[in-house]
């Protein structure tokens, strides 16, 4: 069985917030195709089509899915989308269920309207944005 799933490189739950002060930070935000996650100092946006090959991602648009479950699900060998959330299953077929949030309050920020903002203030145009981390 071929494996569906989330690029096991793409570390996004690294990215998250642990503030319980600002909760929507904590969260994965799917949206037109691309993952966000921010901790309020750094920002990441990766498409979806470069770092996920499940079936049925246009069921991730607008969700936003814990940075925890987030991590859980890497260790999955086939994912299913769903519109509530994330069916798992691995090599013994053995499913969880991982949920999106429900949360109407939680808002996650306009991290989009950031980034373009930082694009269109240079006198030059960024193509991408790349960091490597140090290792500890």
């Amino acid at each position: 069985m071929d494996r569906k799933n989330f690029n096991k490189d793409a570390k996004l739950h690294k990215v998250c917030g642990s503030d319980d002060t600002r909760p929507a930070l904590q969260y994965i935000y799917f949206k037109d195709g691309f993952a966000y996650a921010t901790n309020a100092h750094i920002c990441v946006k990766l498409s979806l089509f470069e770092i996920c090959n499940i079936d049925e991602i246009e069921f991730l648009n607008n969700k936003l899915l814990k940075g925890e479950s987030y991590k859980e699900i890497l260790k999955y060998d086939l994912v299913v989308a769903k519109f509530n959330g994330l069916e798992c299953y691995d090599e013994d077929n053995k499913v969880s269920f991982f949920y999106f949030s429900e949360n109407d309050d939680l808002k996650f920020p306009d991290v989009e309207k950031v980034i373009s903002e930082l694009y269109y203030s240079k006198n030059t145009e960024v193509d991408r944005l790349m960091f490597t981390p140090l290792k500890r």
